[in-house]
């Protein structure tokens, strides 16, 4: 008899250059195997779904049973449009299986676009009963319950990573701010920012090469390891407060282009309790 499968699309490649991406697939994998150690997990990440050769050949054994599962992101809504039309086509080619959005960040643009985004998938998602959405805070969960599917607050997976906490900061202050496109910082705010707190603003997740599957986890915990180096971590980036949280640093937050996407965090449940849960079978 065969294995039960999960069917887990849209992980970020090795070569995507964000850490706190490598680190949601990394925690994400360790879920999976320690909760699910009798299924058998095949794995997809952005570009080998829907249409690639290796797509096409798992859904020669398709199953009903199989349950599907939707990789983290920020990116549910209007802001990234791409990925969120190809998320529908992936819901509605798997309209008989379970199917769960893994922790997302739920927002809508105040604008045309987003409110014709929000229109659309209120109508698109009717009758998908099978669908269950996952918001990593509060507010993308109040949002999410204007769509007519289930949606649940489940906490990012990162959360679940348990580094070794080392003792005794040598640095003071940590400046992590974005260097892409979700930075909401004017050059004056990063001026005022590195004159506030006396250093330099740095990237630190945005990785320097690409990483591959065997050095993942070594290089999130490195990086675990500097964060222990710090005294404070002032940052734009959701899990560079993430990283803060679980090396027990204390952090300030400052916006990134998703106003709610740090502050839903102000309130901080136990996490531990949400990663010992059955996702698929609950």
């Amino acid at each position: 008899m065969s294995k039960p499968r999960i069917i887990w699309i849209g992980c970020m490649p090795c070569g995507a250059s964000n850490i706190g991406d490598q680190a949601q697939t990394l925690a994400t994998e360790k879920y999976l195997n320690e909760m699910y150690p009798d299924h058998e997990i095949i794995q997809f990440y952005r570009g080998e779904e829907l249409t690639t050769k290796k797509f096409r050949k798992m859904m020669y054994n398709y199953s009903k049973e199989d349950v599907v599962l939707i990789h983290s992101s920020g990116d549910w809504g209007s802001r990234y449009p791409s990925w969120h039309l190809k998320r529908r086509q992936i819901v509605d080619m798997f309209k008989d299986n379970k199917v769960i959005q893994l922790p997302t960040t739920v927002y809508y643009e105040d604008n045309e676009k987003g409110k014709m985004i929000l229109e659309q998938d209120k109508e698109f998602y009717k009758g998908y009963d099978n669908l269950t959405l996952m918001c990593r805070e509060q507010e993308s969960l109040k949002i999410a319950q204007q769509l007519p599917i289930k949606s649940i607050y489940f906490p990012d997976f990162v959360f679940s990573l348990k580094p070794t906490i080392a003792t005794n900061p040598t640095k003071k202050v940590l400046l992590n701010l974005r260097t892409d496109g979700e930075s909401a910082l004017t050059c004056k705010d990063r001026k005022e920012l590195q004159d506030k707190y006396e250093t330099e603003a740095v990237d630190l997740h945005k990785l320097p090469y690409k990483i591959t599957e065997n050095i993942r986890e070594q290089y999130v915990m490195d990086l675990c390891a500097t964060y222990q180096k710090y005294e404070l971590v002032v940052t734009d980036m959701m899990h560079s407060m993430v990283f803060a949280i679980i090396n027990k640093v204390p952090f300030v937050t400052v916006p990134d282009a998703i106003p709610h996407k740090m502050v839903g965090y102000i309130t901080l449940p136990d996490f531990n309790s949400y990663f010992k849960r059955d996702i698929i079978n609950e």
